[in-house]
Parts: C-alpha cells; sequence; structure tokens
C-alpha cells in the first residue's frame, strides 16, 4: 500500500473513531461493519476502439454527460414553472499520451478530413498500480473531432505529446 492510501486509511480510521457508531455513514456512506470504498486511482488508462487495445493513454478528459433542461408553464398556473429533462449531451473525450511511431490516430483522422466518417465504439479502462482494472467507461459511435501532434523543441527533453478528441454519441459507466 502506498504512503498516501496508509495516511488516507489512518486520517478516516482516527475520524471514524471520533464520529462512532454513524462514523461510517458519515464518512463514505456505508453502514458500519463494511470497509469503507477506497476511490479509484487512475494510474493508468488503457484505450480500446473496437475491442482492440490502442494501448495506454497519461490523460483522459471530458468523460461527462449533461441533460438540458426544459422549462414550461402547466394550465392556469402563473407562478410556479415546471421543469422536465430534455436532450442529453456527451462531452468530448480528451487523450494524451507521449508520441509513438504508430499513425492509426493521424490516419483515421484524416479520413474525417477527407469526408469519410468512420464511427467506433470503444472503451476508457483505468488500471491501478497493481495492475487490476478498476473502472471502465464505454463510449460509442466516435470519430476524431481534433488531433495534435506533439511540439517539437530542439531545447528540451520533454515527452513530444500526442493528443486526440473523440466526439461521442453515449458513454456508460461499466463499473
Amino acid at each position: 500500500m502506498s504512503v498516501a492510501a496508509t495516511t488516507r486509511c489512518a486520517v478516516l480510521a482516527a475520524l471514524l473513531t471520533a464520529l462512532g457508531p454513524l462514523g461510517c455513514t458519515v464518512v463514505c456512506g456505508a453502514r458500519c461493519g463494511r470497509s469503507c470504498p477506497e476511490p479509484a486511482h487512475a494510474f493508468r488508462v488503457e484505450l480500446e476502439l473496437d475491442g482492440v487495445s490502442q494501448g495506454m493513454f497519461d490523460e483522459v478528459s471530458g468523460l461527462g454527460s449533461e441533460t438540458a433542461v426544459v422549462e414550461y408553464k402547466e394550465g392556469n398556473d402563473a407562478s410556479t414553472v415546471r421543469k422536465i429533462p430534455g436532450l442529453k449531451k456527451y462531452t468530448n473525450i480528451t487523450l494524451k499520451r507521449g508520441y509513438v511511431q504508430n499513425d492509426d490516430f493521424w490516419a483515421w483522422h484524416e479520413e474525417i478530413l477527407s469526408g469519410v466518417v468512420k464511427r467506433r465504439d470503444g472503451a476508457v479502462t483505468f488500471i491501478d498500480e497493481a495492475g487490476a482494472k478498476v473502472l471502465r467507461y464505454e463510449f460509442f459511435a466516435a470519430w476524431p473531432a481534433k488531433w495534435s501532434g506533439p511540439a517539437l523543441t530542439g531545447k528540451s527533453n520533454d515527452v513530444a505529446i500526442e493528443e486526440i478528441e473523440l466526439t461521442v454519441e453515449r458513454i456508460d459507466r461499466v463499473r
């Protein structure tokens, strides 16, 4: 167990002792007698497209959704605005990794630039330091809306970063 995880456990244990029997419920939502869930740490992120691994990524962002709010007035009730869920939107997923000599993302993006839209389903899986898959999001009907190559400079020894932004039609949390 890492030093940070050990420290976090010690702090939670002290807090649970101070709060008494309701401690688990207050701290993490668990009932007494059950262990509090440990937050997932995204040490590595694997991308799959159409069931085939595309390798590991350093950073993933944009796993989100939003539901529009539709307001309406009901009958003769002039003082209250009613609200119902409207259209769902999913944010673009941005993936970053150190540049590798594989031009699959560039080729896919180049197809989009030439007018050929090839949509692909995929998944983003978070892998912990022990190598266990701890969290997985699946996305559907994705295509690359943006590709950025590495910034090239002879004055630095930083890793060259490739970035791709995928537009998706749906995201599901699997586990």
